[in-house]
């Protein structure tokens, strides 16, 4: 049982091995609302179905794309030229964080708290200075956030 701090267990159905609950797929449907194979064997899976049916999953991507941009959500919040400028400077930042050119610090800025407890934001206090980063955990985000909306 979830409750009672045992660890709950599933015998996935393609490669035969017992494993903790978290490694399944939560479902939406369904009684048991886990995958009846695990994570790794169905990401191998997919892996060899997009191999094999190439043509088909591209199609498939395409109808997502062409159903995201007929609900208007593509359209209209991502032409917004704040959305586009912010969008730009993120993805400057990424790749000076790939030539190495920002550290990416492993405590958080404002409260300390240590990344393997928590995951690190980038926060950009001025979009003007894209180069200019805060790490931040979610909870110190989020209120940066707050500070600005307010």
């Amino acid at each position: 049982m979830p409750g009672t701090g045992e660890i709950v267990t599933r015998k996935c159905k393609h490669c035969g091995k017992e494993k903790p609950l978290e490694r399944f797929c939560r479902v939406a449907k369904g009684v048991k609302r886990y995958r009846s194979i695990c994570r790794a064997c169905r990401a191998r899976y997919m892996r060899l179905w997009r191999a094999r049916n190439y043509e088909r999953h591209l199609e498939g991507q395409r109808l997502n794309r062409l159903r995201c941009i007929a609900s208007g959500y593509e359209g209209a919040y991502l032409s917004r030229p704040d959305v586009r400028r912010k969008n730009a400077v993120r993805l400057c930042t990424f790749w000076a964080m790939r030539a190495g050119l920002i550290r990416r610090t492993h405590n958080c800025e404002k409260c300390g708290i240590d990344a393997k407890h928590a995951r690190l934001f980038m926060h950009h206090a001025d979009y003007a200075d894209p180069f200019n980063v805060v790490w931040l955990c979610g909870l110190c985000h989020g209120a940066a956030h707050q500070k600005v909306l307010d």
